[in-house]
Protein backbone atom coordinates (compact mmCIF):
# COMPACT_ATOMS: atom_id res chain seq x y z
CA UNK A 1 0.00 0.00 0.00
CA UNK A 2 2.83 2.39 0.85
CA UNK A 3 4.41 1.70 -2.53
CA UNK A 4 1.16 2.51 -4.34
CA UNK A 5 0.82 5.75 -2.38
CA UNK A 6 4.42 6.71 -3.16
CA UNK A 7 3.95 5.96 -6.86
CA UNK A 8 0.74 8.00 -6.98
CA UNK A 9 2.47 10.93 -5.27
CA UNK A 10 5.45 10.73 -7.66
CA UNK A 11 3.15 10.66 -10.68
CA UNK A 12 1.33 13.73 -9.39
CA UNK A 13 4.60 15.64 -9.02
CA UNK A 14 5.67 14.72 -12.54
CA UNK A 15 2.30 15.76 -13.98
CA UNK A 16 2.34 19.26 -12.43
CA UNK A 17 4.80 20.82 -14.91
CA UNK A 18 2.93 19.22 -17.82
CA UNK A 19 -0.35 20.67 -16.52
CA UNK A 20 1.11 24.18 -16.30
CA UNK A 21 2.56 23.96 -19.80
CA UNK A 22 -0.89 23.08 -21.22
CA UNK A 23 -2.57 26.16 -19.79
CA UNK A 24 -3.11 28.90 -22.33
CA UNK A 25 -5.70 31.54 -23.02
CA UNK A 26 -7.17 32.60 -26.34
CA UNK A 27 -7.08 36.20 -25.21
CA UNK A 28 -6.60 38.33 -28.32
CA UNK A 29 -4.92 41.74 -28.31
CA UNK A 30 -3.94 43.22 -24.96
CA UNK A 31 -6.00 46.37 -25.50
CA UNK A 32 -9.09 44.24 -24.75
CA UNK A 33 -7.67 42.76 -21.53
CA UNK A 34 -8.64 43.54 -17.95
CA UNK A 35 -5.98 45.43 -16.03
CA UNK A 36 -3.53 43.58 -13.79
CA UNK A 37 -5.12 45.31 -10.79
CA UNK A 38 -8.57 44.05 -11.84
CA UNK A 39 -7.25 40.48 -12.14
CA UNK A 40 -5.65 40.72 -8.69
CA UNK A 41 -9.00 41.87 -7.29
CA UNK A 42 -10.75 38.98 -9.06
CA UNK A 43 -8.29 36.55 -7.47
CA UNK A 44 -8.80 38.16 -4.05
CA UNK A 45 -12.56 37.75 -4.51
CA UNK A 46 -11.96 34.00 -4.92
CA UNK A 47 -10.05 33.90 -1.64
CA UNK A 48 -6.47 34.15 -2.94
CA UNK A 49 -3.92 36.30 -1.09
CA UNK A 50 -2.27 37.80 -4.17
CA UNK A 51 1.44 38.63 -4.39
CA UNK A 52 2.26 39.42 -8.03
CA UNK A 53 0.92 39.04 -11.55
CA UNK A 54 2.57 38.54 -14.94
CA UNK A 55 1.58 37.52 -18.46
CA UNK A 56 2.27 33.89 -19.38
CA UNK A 57 1.02 32.07 -22.53
CA UNK A 58 -1.72 34.63 -23.11
CA UNK A 59 -3.00 34.36 -19.54
CA UNK A 60 -2.52 36.39 -16.42
CA UNK A 61 -0.47 34.30 -13.99
CA UNK A 62 -1.14 35.36 -10.41
CA UNK A 63 1.31 34.33 -7.70
CA UNK A 64 -0.71 33.89 -4.54
CA UNK A 65 -1.52 31.98 -1.39
CA UNK A 66 -4.59 29.81 -1.92
CA UNK A 67 -7.57 29.80 0.43
CA UNK A 68 -6.07 26.53 1.75
CA UNK A 69 -2.79 28.30 2.61
CA UNK A 70 -0.63 26.89 -0.20
CA UNK A 71 1.63 28.84 -2.56
CA UNK A 72 0.11 28.69 -6.03
CA UNK A 73 0.22 30.11 -9.51
CA UNK A 74 -3.35 30.83 -10.59
CA UNK A 75 -4.00 31.38 -14.29
CA UNK A 76 -6.78 33.73 -15.42
CA UNK A 77 -8.22 34.56 -18.82
CA UNK A 78 -7.32 38.26 -19.16
CA UNK A 79 -10.47 39.11 -21.12
CA UNK A 80 -13.13 37.35 -19.04
CA UNK A 81 -11.35 37.07 -15.68
CA UNK A 82 -12.18 33.35 -15.60
CA UNK A 83 -9.88 31.12 -13.53
CA UNK A 84 -8.49 28.61 -16.04
CA UNK A 85 -6.04 26.67 -13.88
CA UNK A 86 -4.06 26.51 -10.67
CA UNK A 87 -0.60 25.05 -10.13
CA UNK A 88 0.78 24.50 -6.64
CA UNK A 89 4.35 25.73 -6.17
CA UNK A 90 6.90 23.18 -5.09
Amino acid sequence: MKTLTALTFAATLLAAPAFASKISCDSGPQDGWMTKDAIMETAKGLGYDTRAVKVERGCYEVYAISPEGKKVEAFFNPVTGELVGVKEDD
